[in-house]
């Protein structure tokens, strides 16, 4: 296996095992500052659009690249015109594109996506051009406290130990875990195992509000894109029965994906762990490919949103089959939540709640 993956230890785990515990009630500080002020008010500007909140308490994945796109799928399904603000982490390394917002546009081309750390001027400019949206969806904004909203979603991954975590550097938690009695909407995502869920949501309802929907969503492959010479076909997963695979993945908490990919029942080679949003570049491509033909894996496995970070890298890769999954979210009791966001946005708006 390359890079780190898995249980594989990160560069920086030893260095915040020693020095975390003495950081972290330094940032707990910090951060207990700021939203003492947030809840003043102070600082807070708003955009003339209702503004929907999907974020999280740690660092990491939790499935919010999914469940923003079902959430702008429920919306527009409801007559409602979405737009995507979001910073666009990683970026700045991967010559101005963000992966996350790639896979945004691709998977749907009519809605509109800012890329802009400044999350308030970035929709500022998009009203001011014309841009036609009836609501923002904020992607990773519950930290993001500058801009008004709505309604707070936060994302909580049901196989994580969040409710026990500790703030950075100690832990992952970006914020306390009490700091989730500000969402109106909580979501167990990764929640395929309902014991794990069942465990999570009785640790988390101590800090809710007592009108907090909470959700479960589970993330499944329903097909695949496979990528020949360059033309997409699509395939049930048990076409990667037997194959011989090389696996490249660069998101944060790749467990589930590899796990998922086991099970397909294809044969994993070599597995190529990215740090979240590294690039791939043509050498990583080079490599990728080479250790492919050595280990007789004709065949690369990756994410959607890692496929997005490629570019021009598949050209290195022409004899060879690219293939990532196609995720379908399912979220229970997805009637509760969407009324629960028409309430907060204004029905007045002409959205209209679940039937």
């Amino acid at each position: 296996m390359n890079g780190g993956v898995g249980g594989t230890k990160r560069p920086y785990d030893t260095l915040r095992k020693v020095l975390g515990p003495i950081a972290a009630p330094f940032y707990g500080a910090v951060i207990a500052s700021r939203n003492r002020r947030f809840d003043g008010g102070v600082g807070v500007v708003r955009v003339p659009l209702p503004v929907i909140s999907v974020g999280n308490l740690t660092t990491g994945g939790t499935g919010k690249t999914p469940f923003v796109m079902w959430l702008c799928r429920e919306l527009m399904a409801r007559g409602v015109k979405p737009a995507i603000a979001m910073r666009g982490y990683g970026s700045e390394k991967n010559n101005g594109r963000s992966d996350e917002a790639e896979e945004y546009r691709a998977a749907m081309p009519h809605v509109p996506v800012i890329v802009n750390p400044d999350r308030h001027a970035g929709i500022t400019a998009l009203l001011r051009g014309g841009g036609a949206a009836d609501v923002i969806v904020l992607d990773d904004g519950f930290q993001h406290r500058r801009l008004h909203r709505d309604v707070d979603i936060v994302l909580v991954d049901a196989q994580a130990a969040t409710p026990s975590d500790r703030l950075l550097p100690a832990g992952d938690l970006r914020e306390p875990v009490t700091s989730i009695a500000r969402a109106g909407i909580v979501v167990l995502t990764h929640a395929e195992k309902a014991d794990a869920a069942d465990s999570t949501e009785r640790a988390l309802r101590p800090y809710l509000a007592q009108d907090t929907v909470v959700a479960r969503a589970s993330h499944r492959w329903t097909d695949l894109a496979v990528n020949d010479a360059g033309a997409d076909t699509t395939w049930r997963v048990p076409w990667l029965r037997g194959k011989h695979v090389v696996a490249v993945c660069g998101i944060a908490r790749p467990s589930g994906f590899l796990q998922t990919l086991g099970e397909s029942g294809c044969k994993v080679q070599e597995v190529f762990g990215l740090r979240d949003h590294q690039p791939i570049d043509a050498a990583l491509a080079e490599r990728v490919a080479r250790t492919a033909v050595e280990k007789k894996a004709q065949i690369i496995v990756t994410t959607q949103k890692d496929y997005a970070r490629m570019g021009d890298a598949p050209g290195e890769w022409s004899r060879l089959t690219v293939v990532r999954p196609l995720l379908t979210l399912d979220v229970q009791p997805s009637e509760a939540l969407v009324t629960r966001i028409v309430s907060a946005i204004g029905a007045g708006r002409g959205v209209t709640a679940p039937a």
